[in-house]
């Protein structure tokens, strides 16, 4: 298990506690999920997961339709997270780098990350 210490934006914060009642639904609330699980088990959802094209395009329209701000604020939080999840997201960024202009960040992985989860979870 890896801690990281990563700021995350508030919308991201926002999906991960999204999923989190997702999860804890589908537990039937047997089980409480702490943010590093929630993030560990989007992971696992999006392992062999390959339309990252669809997963940019959603965010960039909400991104430009006003529903997530251009500039927000940030909020610490620790995470722990599995080893696989987090040498999976060096993969991932690489992925992402593909999509994006200029440098992706852990954060911005976990964001993807997360929302890939929900929209896989919406089918």
């Amino acid at each position: 298990m890896k801690k990281l210490s990563v700021r995350l934006a508030q919308s991201t914060k926002n999906d991960i506690n999204d999923l989190k009642q997702i999860l804890e639904e589908e537990n039937h609330g047997d089980r409480q999920f702490t943010n590093g699980d929630v993030v560990n088990q989007a992971y696992r959802d999006i392992e062999t997961f390959n339309d990252w094209e669809k997963v940019i395009s959603e965010y960039k329209s909400n991104t430009q339709k006003g529903f997530i701000p251009k500039e927000e604020p940030e909020l610490k939080t620790n995470l722990t997270l599995s080893d696989d999840a987090y040498n999976g997201f060096q993969k991932i960024k690489v992925e992402l780098s593909k999509y994006i202009e200029g440098r992706v960040y852990i954060s911005f992985v976990i964001k993807m990350i997360v929302r890939a989860s929900r929209l896989m979870r919406q089918k």
